[in-house]
Parts: C-alpha cells; sequence; structure tokens
C-alpha cells in the first residue's frame, strides 16, 4: 500500500499548477453509504465527515460525472477518457462508507481510518484500494488483476480473489478469517483465531498470526503457507 500511497502523493504534488489549485465543490445534497470509482479515476475518500461533498481537482475536472442513485455515488469519466492521461484527483467527504466499488484502473484511497461495523470492498479490471481500517466484519472481492491493501484490524474477514487478483492484509490484524483464491490470484492474511483457507487452480495464499484453528483445501495445483515469525 505504501507504494501506491507515495505514487498519488508525488502525482499530485508535482502538478502543482493553476488547474490543480482550483477546486470544483459538489454537494449532493443526499446521503450516500455507498461509492463506485471508474474509468481510471484518482479518488480518496474520507469518512467521519460531517457533511457529504465532493471535490474534484483537475484540468479535466469539469468532465468527471457525479450520480447518486439509491445510496450510491458513481464517479466515471465519460467512456471515451477511459485510457486518457488526464491528471484528475477526486476527494470524497461522507459520514460512512459501507461498500466500495473500483473497477476499470482506478485508484481509491481512504486517508484516515475507517471505524464502522460493516465494510465490504469490490476491486476489479486491474485497480487498487487501500487504507486504514478498524471494522467487525470485512469483506473483500477482488477479480481480473485488481488489488487490495490493507491495515488495522477485523473481527472477521471474508476474502475472494480470482483471475489474477491479490489481496495485502498482512497488517490487517483479524480473530477470524475465511479465504477462497483460484486462478493465480495471490494473498496474504493475519488470523490468530481461525483461519479456513481454499485454493483452486493455481493461487497462493500465506497466513501469518498463528493461528488456533486452521483448515486448508488445495484443488487443481497452488499452495497455502503458514508463516512463522
Amino acid at each position: 500500500m505504501k507504494v501506491k500511497i507515495n505514487f498519488i502523493a508525488c502525482l499530485f504534488l508535482i502538478l502543482g499548477s493553476s488547474a490543480f489549485s482550483q477546486v470544483k465543490s459538489i454537494s449532493p445534497g443526499e446521503e450516500f453509504t455507498k461509492i463506485k470509482v471508474s474509468t481510471g479515476l484518482f479518488v480518496e475518500i474520507i469518512t467521519n465527515s460531517d457533511e457529504s461533498k465532493i471535490d474534484i481537482k483537475g484540468s479535466e475536472k469539469d468532465n468527471v460525472n457525479v450520480d447518486i442513485k439509491n445510496g450510491e455515488l458513481e464517479l466515471s469519466l465519460p467512456v471515451g477518457q477511459l485510457f486518457s492521461e488526464a491528471e484528475i484527483l477526486v476527494t470524497v467527504y461522507t459520514r460512512k462508507v459501507e461498500e466500495l466499488k473500483a473497477r476499470s484502473g482506478s485508484e481509491v484511497e481512504f486517508k484516515n481510518k475507517v471505524q464502522q461495523e460493516e465494510l465490504s470492498l469490490i476491486a476489479s479490471e486491474g485497480s487498487y484500494i487501500g487504507g486504514v481500517i478498524e471494522v467487525k466484519n470485512l469483506a473483500v472481492r477482488t477479480v481480473t488483476g485488481a488489488s487490495v491493501s490493507l491495515v488495522g484490524f477485523a473481527n472477521n474477514q471474508n476474502i475472494s480473489l480470482k483471475t489474477g487478483a491479490s489481496y495485502d492484509g498482512k497488517n490487517l490484524e483479524t480473530e477470524n478469517t475465511s479465504i477462497s483464491v483460484s486462478y493465480g490470484g495471490e494473498a496474504i492474511v493475519f488470523s490468530t483465531d481461525s483461519c479456513s483457507a481454499n485454493v483452486t487452480a493455481g493461487g497462493s495464499i500465506d497466513i501469518y498470526g498463528s493461528p488456533s484453528s486452521i483448515s486448508q483445501n488445495v484443488k487443481l495445483g497452488g499452495n497455502i503457507h503458514l508463516i512463522e515469525e
């Protein structure tokens, strides 16, 4: 996660132009607890905010689509800009995020610690999600080369990785972990009480934390490693 954070920080320090000193601020006027990010956007999320607000910086800030439907905030660029090199940073202020989806090469980071009961993260198509969390129940689904990197604590986590996706939870301490990896996914988890680990058709899981109860299952190739420290 440090690599991604440093990359984004450096990117926008370099872009200290007048275009980035100007902010387009949007107050949606309604609550949202779900966020969906696509088309390669860089997004920062600040939770526990007193107000819901979206700040957009960059030369293409007026081209960012902002829409809210059924409590879900959707952020995207027009289809024709999917692979553009436009530098855009979106900062989302909200009370809480129950579900976050990142797709199409987007990079999303929580800028402060997420403290709540439930959190669901879904990353696909080469996207990235990272941050510091403290939750009771965490669910992560990652596919098609996307990655998730988390630090902090969760009582319970349920992880699903497919088709070259990756999950770095070495510094996310959990009590109970259930993880399924298939088709080349790679995961690192930390669990102290119980861990159920399954690998199908290639993939790997490294397990830290010396859990007292472990269930392992490998089908059609792959590996599971118990790491002692």
